[in-house]
């Protein structure tokens, strides 16, 4: 079927083939299905819909409101393009063919908005298409229908009768797929006046403006849309064909009017969401941040992935940040499904992690192929990713906005330490922690620790998780605080335990990695570095002695991790990263 043309109806039987003989008219040699969605029509309606051949009849049997009316009539149809009508309009020549074979030759294109020569008003024969923010909507239009599915059609906004069809045409101009008014497409509107717009319209008016208000529908439409829409001039099409999303991306990002999705993973999934990354990307437009931990709490692996789809699909966003770090959350499958179904959203995958056996374990290669960027920890691990025919980029984690404090009084432990121990093996610097924190609570050096695990090995500990309000003071009131990352040996890699130490004005006693002074962490400058555990409890009770050389430190170590660590900088080293695909 080429075209479906879908209306809704209520005795008004007259009016309605006369409407219908129109759209057969207008549509031309087009195979045309007409979708009627009555209301409970007692004049002859439903006895007559039953014997044209081309008319799929929805019974409501009651009015239930045009937008629960146009939805139901939107999903039975079967056509490639949908176009809406009315029961109280009639279409103007060849208006139908003359929009499809224009949407058929423009595919950047959404929807045809029809003019409207409403016949009550003092110009008849002029076609108006309406606007709402500065955008044309269509109130009669054609437009494709699986551009109509992605929009969810009129929607579930909370209007009752009116507001559906702009809500519409936004919805696609918020995808970025124009609207266009096309030459020679327009309907006669003869706004019918009789019981039905009474109910819709007349009484709401009436009854609102008593109250000193307007229609509820339009207050309604007005709370869910009004400043969601970015000025026209700042608007960004969607990308077709070959072109790359992230030119969207940076355009959008530039403009101000950016969508972006986060799904993050969280230690627990009660924990509160972490904001400094979601306070990064907002600077660019509206984003969203899924807890992903809660929703597979709440749905099985195969339900999750259906999950994902629906809030893609209600949020549409241009850009979906992924913490995709194993094969339990999204899968690479749901991202190439979801990339054929929205081409124009740029997907990453923000690994963040360190993951041992990595070569055994297929998932991190397939998820990097899914995804248009897939960032890691390394450098270190370009190699094993280019080998696997990937290409990945480098993107640190940043600083959460708790830990930015002033230096208070010192009235903690000498070394404070937060962080569980993990059983051998787990990942490379297991055991060092271990021997540092033991090294630590047997010498003379006072220690706070806090964590998991240790009364394994003899030690108590408090925890404390992902509080990062009291992390933060416990870091603010130390000497110094023990930093070491699951891993020495990746170029560049570093838990955010360093950020966060250092971000609190407190001197970071790190066990060295490689790359570190890149990174900005020079010992005896901005951090307190050790190699071994006699090193570090050597330059523990030094520092702990010498107040003003400790203290320095760790304000140039803070200084430097606000000028170069933040979530801002990651945001736009990101933008650099995806400037370099396109």
């Amino acid at each position: 079927m080429q075209v479906s043309m879908v209306s809704g109806t209520f005795n008004r039987l007259s009016l309605l083939k006369r409407m219908v003989e129109s759209a057969r008219i207008s549509a031309g040699a087009l195979s045309l299905e007409i979708v009627l969605v009555d209301g409970g029509s007692t004049d002859g309606t439903i006895a007559w819909c039953k014997v044209q051949d081309d008319i799929v009849l929805v019974e409501h049997g009651e009015l239930r409101g045009a937008i629960a009316a146009y939805n139901d009539g939107y999903r039975a149809a079967s056509g490639e393009f949908v176009v809406t009508g009315n029961d109280d309009v009639t279409f103007d020549g060849d208006t139908i063919a003359r929009a499809y074979s224009y949407l058929q030759a423009n595919p950047g294109v959404g929807m045809v908005a029809f003019g409207q020569k409403f016949q009550r008003r003092r110009q008849p024969d002029t076609p108006r298409v309406s606007g709402a923010f500065g955008y044309h909507y269509g109130q009669c239009c054609l437009l494709r229908r699986w551009l109509g599915d992605l929009a969810n059609w009129w929607g579930d906004d909370g209007m009752h009768t009116y507001g559906g069809d702009t809500r519409l045409s936004l919805r696609l101009w918020e995808m970025g797929w124009p609207v266009v008014k096309l030459d020679g497409c327009s309907v006669t509107d003869y706004e019918h006046e009789d019981e039905l717009r009474e109910i819709n319209s007349g009484s709401p008016w009436r009854q609102a403006r008593k109250r000193g208000e307007t229609h509820p529908d339009l207050a309604q439409f007005n709370r869910v849309w009004g400043g969601r829409m970015p000025k026209r001039e700042n608007w960004i099409p969607a990308p077709i064909g070959q072109a790359h999303p992230g030119r969207r991306v940076l355009e959008k990002a530039a403009r101000g009017n950016l969508r972006t999705m986060r799904f993050k993973a969280m230690l627990r999934a009660t924990d509160v969401p972490r904001p400094a990354l979601i306070d990064a990307f907002g600077k660019y437009g509206p984003i969203q941040q899924i807890n992903q931990d809660a929703l597979l709490q709440k749905y099985d692996l195969d339900g999750f992935q259906v999950e994902v789809e629906k809030i893609i699909r209600h949020f549409q966003p241009d850009l979906v940040v992924l913490q995709a770090q194993r094969g339990t959350n999204v899968l690479p499958a749901t991202v190439w499904r979801l990339r054929e179904q929205w081409p124009w959203i740029f997907w990453m995958n923000f690994d963040g992690d360190v993951h041992v056996n990595m070569r055994e374990q297929p998932f991190y290669f397939e998820i990097a192929r899914a995804v248009h960027l897939q960032t890691v920890i390394s450098p270190t691990l370009f190699p094993l990713y280019a080998s696997r025919g990937v290409g990945v980029a480098f993107w640190p984690i940043g600083i959460e906005p708790e830990y930015i404090r002033e230096r208070g009084p010192v009235d903690g432990p000498d070394v404070t330490f937060l962080g569980s121990l993990y059983g051998e093996g787990v990942f490379p610097e297991a055991e060092m922690r271990r021997d540092a924190v033991l090294a630590l609570a047997k010498s003379e050096l006072s220690l706070g620790l806090y964590g998991g695990g240790w009364p394994r090995v003899g030690l108590e500990s408090k925890y404390t998780g992902e509080n990062h309000t009291e992390n933060a003071a416990l870091y603010a009131g130390a000497k110094m605080a023990l930093s070491i990352s699951q891993s020495k040996d990746l170029w560049g890699y570093t838990s955010n335990r360093l950020y966060q130490i250092c971000t609190s004005g407190c001197p970071a006693l790190v066990q060295r990695f490689v790359g570190m002074e890149a990174g900005g962490y020079v010992d005896g400058e901005t951090c307190i570095a050790w190699t071994t555990t006699d090193e570090m409890l050597e330059k523990a009770r030094y520092y702990a002695a010498h107040d003003a050389e400790r203290e320095r430190i760790g304000a140039a170590g803070k200084a430097m991790t606000l000028d170069r660590h933040t979530w801002a900088h990651r945001v736009e080293a990101l933008w650099e990263m995806i400037g370099g695909l396109l």
